[in-house]
């Protein structure tokens, strides 16, 4: 195990950084701009059994979509930005992709970036919205995408030889704990010890701050972030592009941290502590819609989820046999993280009631229809083979992770207090090998 640590020093992120009053200005070349299609994946329709109404909007959506003037660019970035924590690479470069919907409005100066979340998620997520807001705006703005450095068509951080992030593997394209130290060799071979410095918040936000004040040097720039998207944003305002007139910040991650145990810091750690005061909040909400919602969980909501999963857990349940027989899982294990991905969702989160129910009263046609939802197999998502999971586990172990790390035990207190989470316990160990953190949980 230590010399899997010591291997894994090696990719550790140095995250004190060196903010200067502006971006350094780097001589890059643009390959582009070229006609593109602005959706990097065919459309497919919202589902096999649509009816014929329902076929003909989606095929007419298609066509409007595909009339879309859409542009594509690739710019060479230095593999290391000046003034950052990172050794530069002799003759390396970074790929950063961007996409634009040109202004329709003639002679328009003026450009609205947006910057996707994760971090992990490449910018593919933000083409049907960037599509919307070029039309909210009246056509006044180009609509910019930008891949965040490792991800989508801006260098993706893989390890293809170890094959972590293949879709065949443990756990499709996430990264199995058993898969780390090879994925980790197989990233310092490729780069020696210079990959996490140069994958950091501080490079890919100086990728922005350079795109803007030598492409767009005569426009006036709004950056809109969604998630991390808004860490990178506020790591871009030390620099200070000149150009840019207006931040949009849309669900904060904040990029200050306050001193340990001072705070109440967003960090990944203690995810599922926020999910847990979102989701009761969810929960209080529905038992006061006393003619649905309050009707099906009763008067206490939270309290109803939590005897349910005592109840199936312990196998008292006809239910429980779904979980125990068909996939070999704790029942409030499972469900806690499926409740939480219909919480996401603002159209699904109205079945998180009736779901509940059903396994509440559990005849044959509940067991019938919790089977089939909970058993579905989804077929693999495209836009995923873009996203890179290392880049979200070098950054969030180095920026966005409570030092000392806490133990699995604390992350599994955490997952179990909540009615709805989606933490992973594996996250320690991953952390652990990622940063070589002698902390007592990597003991």
């Amino acid at each position: 195990m230590m010399r899997l640590m010591c291997l894994a020093a090696l990719f550790v992120v140095n995250v004190l950084l060196a903010v200067t009053s502006s971006a350094a200005l780097a001589n890059i070349t643009r390959n582009g701009w070229y006609n593109c299609s602005i959706s990097t994946f065919e459309l497919k329709p919202p589902s096999e059994d649509y009816n014929a109404t329902a076929n003909s909007l989606f095929k007419e959506e298609k066509k409007r979509v595909s009339r879309v003037f859409t542009q594509c660019a690739v710019f060479d970035m230095p593999f290391c930005h000046n003034d950052t924590s990172c050794t530069p690479a002799p003759g390396k470069t970074m790929p950063l992709f961007v996409k634009v919907i040109p202004a329709s409005v003639e002679g328009s100066k003026k450009a609205l970036i947006m910057l996707e979340g994760g971090p992990a998620v490449s910018s593919v997520t933000l083409e049907p919205l960037m599509n919307k807001l070029h039309r909210e705006l009246s056509g006044e703005f180009h609509i910019f995408t930008v891949d965040h450095r490792g991800t989508g068509r801006s260098g993706l951080l893989d390890c293809p030889a170890a094959q972590a992030l293949s879709f065949g593997s443990c756990y499709s394209n996430d990264i199995a704990l058993q898969e780390v130290p090879n994925c980790l060799r197989d990233i310092h071979h490729q780069f020696g010890t210079n990959a996490a410095a140069a994958y950091s918040v501080t490079n890919a936000a100086k990728d922005l701050a350079v795109l803007i004040e030598t492409e767009l040097a005569d426009y006036d720039v709004y950056l809109y972030g969604f998630s991390y998207g808004t860490m990178l944003l506020e790591r871009v305002m030390h620099f200070s592009p000149p150009q840019v007139k207006g931040y949009i910040l849309d669900s904060i991650v904040a990029d200050h941290r306050e001193p340990q145990g001072t705070g109440n810091n967003h960090v990944f750690s203690n995810w599922d502590d926020d999910i847990k005061d979102v989701s009761q909040h969810f929960l209080d909400l529905c038992q006061k819609d006393t003619a649905v919602c309050g009707k099906l969980l009763g008067e206490n909501a939270t309290a109803t989820l939590f005897n349910l999963y005592d109840t199936l857990d312990s196998n008292a349940s006809a239910c429980s046999t779904i979980f125990y027989d068909t996939l070999e899982i704790k029942p409030s294990i499972i469900l806690r993280v499926f409740f939480f991905k219909l919480l996401r969702d603002l159209d699904r989160r109205k079945f998180i009631p009736t779901f509940a129910t059903r396994l509440q009263r559990c005849n044959a046609q509940d067991k019938a229809v919790i089977t089939a939802i909970l058993t579905k197999n989804d077929p693999a998502n495209h836009r995923m083979a873009l996203d890179s999971n290392i880049i979200r586990d070098t950054i969030v172990f180095a920026e966005l992770w409570q030092v000392p790390t806490p133990s699995m035990e604390d992350i599994m207190q955490q997952y179990l207090a909540s009615p709805m989470a989606k933490s992973d316990p594996d996250d320690v160990g991953r952390y652990c090998l990622f940063t070589g953190s002698n902390s007592s949980a990597c003991e």
